[in-house]
């Protein structure tokens, strides 16, 4: 399928951005690896992989992830792996781009607690994918294919909106205790702190919701079930 002229319009966007111009692409196929990177080269100027191989050659590797995201497949790969590598690079806070395998739909519910991820699916159109890639530059980390949509729905399953880590850092917080004392008790930084009840307070506002104090944020997750 061709690139419709939307997405090689908004390719621009990619150069305009000061991040998020690497990607790190981890998968086990030669024949998806070999399509992407022509993909990138071709229709995505402005975005440079910088690695390329399975999960064992990444770990040997001292790639710099410095204003980069994944794009990782699932194929050939477990439940158990997928989730492990998601909670590595989102605990380092590095955007994920998945490429989801059908045979894998029961593990979307526990990939979507763990992370905010942009996801396609591995046998998308190229114009999905080249969308997909937009998203990701524009920091739209919770964009979903029509395809993956269908199936979270059909399922019944669905995105929860905060992480566990800001569902915790939120909790704690909410609950009287300072930053540097929620800090402490999930013995993090209080920067790391600090940033997942940003992401959570933003995440909750753009919901609907108005959390603007600790009180706001205790009955805000107190209404939806989060807290008890």
């Amino acid at each position: 399928m061709l690139i419709n002229d939307k997405v090689k319009s908004n390719s621009s966007v990619i150069e305009k951005q000061v991040h998020l111009k690497k990607a790190v692409l981890i998968c086990d196929s030669p024949t998806l690896i070999n399509g992407i990177c022509h993909l990138v080269k071709d229709d995505l100027v402005g975005i440079e992989i910088t690695f390329t191989g399975n999960w064992d050659d990444y770990k040997r590797s001292n790639v710099d992830l410095k204003d980069s995201f994944i794009i990782m497949s699932t194929l050939k790969m477990n439940e158990g792996e997928i989730l492990s590598q998601i909670s590595h690079f989102y605990e380092m806070e590095i955007p994920i781009l998945l490429m989801h395998d059908s045979n894998l739909d029961d593990s979307l519910n526990e990939i979507l607690k763990i992370a905010p991820c942009v996801i396609v699916e591995s046998n998308c159109s190229l114009d999905v994918l080249c969308t997909a890639f937009l998203e990701i530059i524009e920091r739209n980390f919770t964009w979903k294919s029509n395809q993956i949509r269908k199936v979270i729905a059909s399922t019944g399953k669905k995105e929860n909106l905060l992480s566990p880590r800001e569902k915790q850092s939120l909790t704690l917080y909410a609950s009287g205790l300072t930053l540097r004392e929620v800090a402490s008790e999930l013995k993090l930084s209080p920067n790391s702190v600090g940033k997942f009840i940003s992401r959570g307070k933003f995440k909750l506002n753009k919901s609907g919701a108005i959390v603007n104090s600790k009180t706001s944020i205790y009955l805000e997750l107190k209404k939806r079930n989060l807290i008890r």
